[in-house]
């Protein structure tokens, strides 16, 4: 694995990052099957530059 110095890098660049993601499942009844997600993520960029995003998104599945 090759890693560029820091001093070499760009000050936009990512310094740390974190994500977590959140699922919960639901079986209805053998045929119906519901979902969701809460993701949620942060970066800090080498000038110090926070960001953050977060993202819930659903599922239902009908299974023949």
């Amino acid at each position: 694995m090759n890693v560029t110095p820091s001093y070499q890098r760009d000050e936009t660049d990512i310094e740390k990052s974190a994500v977590a993601h959140i699922n919960l499942l639901y079986q209805y009844d053998k045929h119906i099957d519901m979902g969701i997600e809460y993701m949620f993520g942060d970066r800090i960029n080498i000038n110090e530059k926070e960001g953050d995003g977060r993202r819930v998104q659903a599922m239902v599945r009908y299974t023949f």
